[in-house]
Parts: structure tokens; C-alpha cells; sequence
């Protein structure tokens, strides 16, 4: 049994007219006010992963539940709001490119590491209860088996980086090198990136609003929901739209720290706990200040909506989702990214890596959840 924290989940909650808001967003601003003063341009880190980690814990936007749901329930929502999100950053990035304000940076292709980290990552993700964003969510609304995943997956991720097992990482890697190809589908075209990411991008988009319509009919004579926007559960839908958003604002803040690469999470646990099963990595000062943002945001989040309580689980449970965060980390560095980071910013970037180790992320997640969850 879970305690509470704060109060009963469903009380009432400061909405977005509140001073609690108004002095929120006015922090936001302040943090990257301050990053342009100082060209300490890290710190934007912050203001984005709150944003990130509130998207997501609106709609629990989980890439393991996702994915889990279209086997467990026969509910694909989730997958159309992994469209959306794709789409919508694929615009965002299209225009961006085209401005000359990023450069688009895909992931380069491995064909090993995508197949055994994407293997490892659908297993792991389904065992942990959570990907690696989701997990930290989850540990922020005070979930204790999502608070071990995440320290198995820093695990995992140092022992392959520089611990036990970066020698395998680097095999691998190695052993299909010779088989790599161009990053991205816009290279292989011989093609600006803006050429095919905003004309693509608005189809996904287009697509997801007409799937989500039809999977979610209202009925004939019933209004929308009264309360505001920000004082509410969102759709997977809106949550994917806003992060989509989000990546926008998170590729020209990393790039101008140093970090040319949109929303991703693996990076952040990896060097928030570095050294604790291997070497000390090098720390990427953005990364640690969007994880501390997204833990920061999912926690006000679920506060706001009266999810903000500790809620532990049985020792069995426990001990496998530390074991299958590890497989979660281990997974990421070696396949060379993770849900958000491969699936959602690299799928917006048209990479062949992001491509396949998402088709293995989600061909596993279903045997995993076939096998574990569901017990075949």
C-alpha cells in the first residue's frame, strides 16, 4: 500500500491562472533569461525537461505501456500518439533546418547494436515497468519500483559504457561496421532534410488526427470538458503533440550547449549516476539539468492532479524491475539510444538506426509482455 504524500489522488489543484502557475512560468523564463546572459546555455536544460517531464506525465506517456497496451488491452492509442509526436517534431525540425537554425544529426546505423540493444531495451523496458523516460516519471510520482528501475538503468548503462561490458559494446559495433549505411533517408535521397521531414511530418500529423478522431468519437450533444487545459489528464494525442513541441525548443538549446541532438533520456540517468558500476563518464552538463527538469515537472504534475504519493510493491516485483531496468540501460548505450531518444527524436530525423531498433523495441516489448505480463 502506497502513502500519502500529499492528499487523496483527484483534489483539487491550483489551475493555470493560479499564482503557483504564474510564478512557474515566469521561473521557466527566468532560467532562460539567465542562460542568455550568461551563455551558461545548459541550464535551458531545465526549463525544457520540466516541460518534457509535465507532457508526460499528463497523458503517462510511457513507451513500455504504450507499447504493452496494444498486446494487454487491444488499445493502439498510445501508438497514435507516438505518431503525432513524431510528426509534429518532424515539422518543427523541418523549418528549423531550413532556417539554418540546426543541424540535423541522425543517429549513424549499426546493424548489431540496433538488433541486440533493441532486443535487450523491448525486454527490459517491460520488466522495469517503465522505458527509461517512463521509469522517471513514474520514480517522481513516488512509485518505488520505478526508483530502483531507474538506478538499474544507470547500472546497465555505465557497465556498458566503461564498466564489465563496454568491450562487448565496442564488438559489436565493430563486428557490422562494415555493413553501415547512409544515417538517414533524406541523405540516401540526396535530399535537404526539409524536403522530406515537413511534408512527411504533416501527413503523420494529419494521420494521427484522423486515427485519434475515430478512436475517440465524442457522442452527438456533449460539451468539452469544463476544467483547464493544465488541470486535467491530457490524450496521448495532445501529450505526443506537446512534446513534439517541446523537442523544438530542446534541439537549438542543446546544440548551443554543446549537444547537437533533440529530446533524449538515457544520457541523463547514465551521468546522474555515473560511476556506480564502472568508470566516470564525461558529463554533459544539458543532459543533467533536463533529467533534473523532467523529475522536477512530472513531480508537479502529479502533485497538481493528487498523484504525488509513495507507493511501494512486493519484494519480487522490486528486485525484477531493478534487473530489467538494468537490461533497460544496458539496451540504450548499446543500441545507441532509447524511446525518446532513438523512437521519437530519432525516428523525427529520419534515421535507419532510430528506424530499426524501434521495430525490435516493439516486436520484443509485445513477445516480452506476451510472456511475462500476460503469461502465454
Amino acid at each position: 500500500m502506497g502513502q500519502a504524500i500529499t492528499t487523496q489522488p483527484g483534489a483539487e489543484r491550483p489551475t493555470a491562472a493560479s499564482p503557483l502557475w504564474l510564478t512557474l512560468v515566469l521561473g521557466l523564463m527566468l532560467v532562460s533569461a539567465a542562460a542568455a546572459l550568461t551563455q551558461r546555455w545548459g541550464i535551458t536544460g531545465l526549463a525544457v525537461g520540466f516541460l518534457f517531464g509535465f507532457a508526460m506525465q499528463r497523458a503517462a506517456f510511457c513507451g513500455s505501456a504504450i507499447f504493452s497496451s496494444v498486446v494487454l488491452l487491444k488499445d493502439a492509442r498510445g501508438l497514435i500518439g507516438v505518431l503525432v509526436a513524431i510528426g509534429v517534431s518532424m515539422v518543427g525540425f523541418g523549418a528549423l533546418a531550413a532556417a539554418g537554425w540546426i543541424r540535423p544529426n541522425p543517429k549513424p546505423f549499426f546493424l548489431a547494436p540496433a538488433l541486440v540493444g533493441g532486443a535487450l531495451f523491448g525486454s527490459g523496458m517491460v520488466l522495469a515497468g517503465g522505458c527509461v523516460s517512463g521509469s522517471l516519471f513514474k520514480a517522481a510520482e513516488g512509485r518505488l519500483n520505478s526508483m530502483l528501475a531507474v538506478v538499474g538503468i544507470a547500472v546497465g548503462a555505465n557497465m556498458g559504457v566503461v564498466g564489465l561490458l563496454a568491450p562487448f559494446r565496442k564488438w559489436l559495433r565493430e563486428a557490422t561496421a562494415g555493413l553501415a549505411l547512409v544515417p538517414s533517408l533524406d541523405q540516401a535521397l540526396g535530399v535537404p532534410y526539409a524536403a522530406v521531414a515537413i511534408p512527411v511530418g504533416s501527413l503523420a500529423v494529419l494521420v494521427g488526427w484522423w486515427l485519434w478522431r475515430r478512436a475517440n468519437p465524442r457522442p452527438k450533444g456533449s460539451a468539452p470538458s469544463s476544467k483547464p487545459l493544465l488541470a486535467r489528464g491530457w490524450s496521448f494525442a495532445l501529450s505526443g503533440a506537446v512534446i513534439g513541441v517541446v523537442g523544438w525548443l530542446a534541439y537549438p538549446a542543446s546544440a548551443t550547449a554543446g549537444r547537437n541532438y533533440p529530446l533524449g533520456s538515457a544520457e541523463s540517468v547514465m551521468m546522474a549516476l555515473s560511476g556506480v558500476a564502472g568508470g566516470w563518464l564525461p558529463i554533459i552538463g544539458w543532459m543533467l539539468w533536463l533529467g533534473l527538469g523532467v523529475v522536477v515537472g512530472s513531480s508537479f504534475s502529479a502533485w497538481q492532479r493528487g498523484e504525488l504519493r509513495l507507493r511501494s510493491a512486493d519484494p519480487a516485483t522490486l528486485i525484477v524491475a531493478f534487473v530489467g531496468g538494468v537490461m533497460t540501460g544496458l539496451g540504450a548505450v548499446i543500441g545507441m539510444g532509447c524511446f525518446i531518444g532513438h523512437i521519437l527524436s530519432g525516428g523525427a530525423l529520419l534515421s535507419f538506426q532510430s528506424l530499426l531498433f524501434g521495430v525490435v523495441v516493439l516486436l520484443v516489448n509485445w513477445l516480452t509482455t506476451i510472456l511475462y505480463l500476460r503469461g502465454w
